[in-house]
């Protein structure tokens, strides 16, 4: 998921900054340590929709077939 996530803001991130909450990350592996799933499922949920909210979606990129103009 991590790397699907990541492909997904590299290529759909908006030029607005958002980032992440300092302590974000940390209190969704806080909440998995204590074996709350109920408090980590709702974090994660919390910090999925704070992501997809920085995305532009409706960004149109032009496909490039030639991996030497790609690559140089």
């Amino acid at each position: 998921m991590v790397t699907h996530t990541s492909l997904i803001v590299g290529l759909f991130r908006s030029y607005q900054k958002v980032n992440c909450a300092a302590d974000e990350h940390s209190i969704i592996l806080n909440a998995i340590r204590a074996q709350n799933s109920d408090k980590a499922k709702e974090l994660i949920i919390l910090h999925m929709k704070h992501i997809q909210n920085g995305l532009a979606m409706e960004a149109q990129y032009q496909t490039q077939n030639n991996l030497t103009a790609i690559f140089g």
